[in-house]
């Protein structure tokens, strides 16, 4: 069967017509502005669109301006979209989809809302948060508002942006499952309750919500691991996740579960975190993986506990041996501490101005103090950290140190006075010289068991104190240490005295002289007849008196000579 070729022609004709009486294509949306006078007295709001022509149900987003009119809770901003909808907002930028082709007209107006309002009535602002806000579909999501003031009988509409919304309700809380993936802009309206409807008074901004598609994707898992997990408070812990998956691209967002915020998405999937305050937090990681079939998919960590425990505070004391001395004479440190921690540390301040030694692990010390005077050496420990160490003090310990043979000849600095104040050295006749305070910078070191506010001038068993007669304990009135404490300097010089006198006496003292005198009397070879020999003795006038003797059996006394053969 053939067409006409003239019946072909019109139809063709028809056609083109039909297509070209309207400037509007099927399924198309065009948008223009329709200018409305603000009131007198109140400002201007421009509004603008980034396209005037859209497919049907595709979102147009409309930028308010200037935005310190439309965030000004004195105004409310009402936008008529053209298709019988409006939103009040004070947000900058609105998005709105069309469910119908037509030609459509938008405007915008501004009334005054809050005139001559109190100021806790006052339009709060609103904020919309979100968790997860990276999920796959049917994955629950769960929406919060917060308002910058309370404000009476409030009430709250959720628009998810996926075609569903809430009525209003009174909760500020609410939850919602995403069917299709995609980026949804989630909102939040708040209203009055007015003649018995509500009257919308403002709204969130959008808060944007990612969501794949769970059935494409790949089984994805992340776990997380600590070391330690076990702490004590600002003791460092290290996490480490490891996700199941051989995508190349995978960051990671770690949530330590205190007061901190959650990391920045990172391509590391280490990192470290410091605890300030003892307690159990739940800790977790988020793996974003980019996968080339389903796109971006989210998965998050089993909650990992992390148990904090507070720190005792630490006991130390310190030990001096002797504790008086004598100048440039070496005085043993020991210090002790009740803290099981390996890596405490200690600084000893032997209270003159020498200062404060450097940090070491050795709880002994040596120091020769090279002037007189009463000394308040202390020690300090502290935890070996990354950063400063936190120093807790010892309690004092009195040193007294003096001129050598000399007990009087120096002055020791008087004793702290028993409100803590600061020494001051009294002036006295001879080479006395006043303790030096502890070196400034040094941690001010504390009483036994308290905290290191207390300093070197913290009253304890060791430290002085006033008496009754007005000397402190441990010396005489006049402000000098008691003799008790000058035992071994008296001691010295009873063995000094010793040595001198045996050394005097082998000297000076008068010894007997022996001067043999021989008698020339006979003798004959032959003839048993003995020789005699006259022995004398001169002795000194001054032993003259005393005892002596005279020994004879020596074998070498008597010698003969034989000189020839007779």
């Amino acid at each position: 069967m053939q067409i006409p070729l003239r019946l072909l022609f019109v139809s063709l004709l028809v056609a083109l017509c039909l297509a070209t009486v309207s400037g509007q294509q099927p399924g198309a949306v065009n948008i223009r502005q329709r200018v409305v006078t603000s009131a007198a007295g109140l400002p201007t709001v421009n509004v603008t669109v980034d396209r005037n022509r859209v497919p049907v149900n595709d979102e147009v987003t409309f930028t308010l301006s200037p935005a310190g009119v439309v965030s000004n809770q004195k105004y409310t901003i009402t936008l008529q979209f053209g298709d019988g909808k409006l939103i009040q907002t004070h947000a900058t930028q609105v998005t709105h989809a069309y469910r119908d082709p037509g030609n459509y007209r938008y405007s915008i107006s501004v009334t005054s809302s809050d005139k001559g309002r109190p100021t806790s009535l006052r339009i709060p602002l609103v904020s919309l948060s979100a968790t997860p806000t990276a999920v796959s579909t049917n994955q629950r999501v769960k929406f919060s508002v917060q308002l910058s003031n309370n404000y009476p009988n409030i009430k709250y509409r959720f628009m998810f942006a996926d075609g569903s919304q809430t009525s209003w309700q009174d909760s500020p809380q609410t939850s919602h499952e995403y069917a299709s993936p995609k980026t949804y802009l989630a909102y939040v309206d708040i209203g009055e309750v007015t003649g018995g409807s509500v009257r919308r008074l403002g709204g969130s901004v959008r808060k944007a919500i990612e969501v794949t598609d769970a059935v494409t994707a790949p089984k994805v898992t992340v776990n997380l691991t600590a070391q330690p997990a076990k702490i004590e408070e600002r003791q460092i812990v290290s996490f480490k996740a490891r996700v199941t998956s051989n995508s190349t691209s995978v960051s990671y967002r770690f949530v330590f579960g205190d007061k901190t915020p959650a990391t920045e998405w990172q391509v590391s999937p280490q990192t470290k975190h410091r605890y300030l305050t003892a307690g159990n937090y739940s800790t977790r990681v988020d793996a974003r993986v980019m996968n080339s079939r389903s796109g971006v998919q989210i998965v998050n960590s089993s909650p990992l506990l992390i148990q904090v425990k507070g720190t005792a505070q630490p006991f130390v004391s310190l030990t001096a041996n002797p504790k008086s001395v004598v100048e440039n004479l070496p005085v043993f440190f020991r210090a002790k501490t009740d803290s099981p921690n390996p890596r405490i540390r200690y600084r000893f301040n032997f209270g003159d101005e020498s200062g404060p030694t450097a940090w070491t692990g050795k709880a002994v010390e040596t120091h020769a103090y090279s002037r007189a005077g009463n000394y308040a050496p202390y020690v300090e420990i502290g935890r070996a950290t990354n950063g400063p160490i936190n120093a807790i003090a010892s309690s004092t310990r009195q040193v007294t140190v003096t001129g050598f043979l000399s007990p009087g000849g120096a002055t020791p600095t008087p004793s702290l006075s028993p409100g803590g104040a600061t020494p001051t050295p009294s002036p006295s006749p001879g080479n006395a010289t006043p303790t030096p305070s502890p070196t400034p910078g040094s941690a001010t070191p504390t009483s036994d068991r308290s905290s290191p506010a207390a300093g070197p001038n913290s009253s304890n068993t060791s430290s002085t104190a006033s008496s009754s007669d007005g000397s402190s304990p441990g010396q005489t009135p006049d402000g000098l240490p008691p003799a008790s404490d000058y035992w071994w300097i008296y001691l010295l010089i009873a063995l000094a005295l010793f040595t001198g006198y045996q050394t005097w006496k082998w000297l000076t003292a008068p010894r007997p002289t022996f001067h043999p005198h021989l008698d020339l009397g006979v003798s004959a070879v032959g003839v048993e007849k003995p020789l005699s020999i006259d022995f004398r003795l001169q002795l000194n006038p001054d032993i003259a008196a005393g005892e002596y003797g005279l020994g004879t059996n020596e074998s070498s006394f008597i010698r003969s000579e034989r000189k020839s053969d007779d």
